[in-house]
């Protein structure tokens, strides 16, 4: 079995997942441990840093996407922030469905339905943000 293929270096996924990668241990680098006392600070620090993570990986795959694709969003980094999350919660439904069809059928349903109110949700937003001027 051969683990190592040279021609993935050329191939536009690593390139982008490995930049990305990059991008966002680099902005890694320059958080603070020291965390703010008050709520809104802890809110404001933490959607500082989520900006931060996004744009470096933007700004990291940028190049790669102009390279391949002939187009940049300018709009990915505000874009993530709400993308993202959403994802994820995406993610912990569909294991909800996953956990309760392995256990008890019948209450997958429910949970079902919520992962598809949620992905039908998320492709709307992406469309939107894809089919904009920006």
């Amino acid at each position: 079995i051969q683990t190592v293929h040279p021609r993935a270096l050329a191939d536009v996924s690593f390139q982008l997942s490995f930049s990305a990668v990059l991008g966002i241990l680099a902005a890694a680098k320059g958080f603070s441990t020291r965390e703010p006392e008050a709520r809104w600070g802890q809110w404001l620090k933490a959607g500082g840093k989520a900006l931060a993570v996004s744009t470096a990986a933007w700004a990291a795959t940028a190049p790669f996407l102009w390279w391949h694709f002939q187009q940049v969003s300018l709009l990915a980094p505000l874009a993530n922030l709400v993308v993202v999350p959403w994802a994820s919660g995406l993610m912990a439904a569909g294991l909800l469905v996953y956990a309760a069809a392995l256990f008890i059928p019948a209450l997958a349903v429910p949970f079902a339905s919520s992962f598809s109110f949620l992905a039908q949700g998320l492709a709307r937003v992406v469309t939107w943000l894809a089919e904009g001027p920006w």
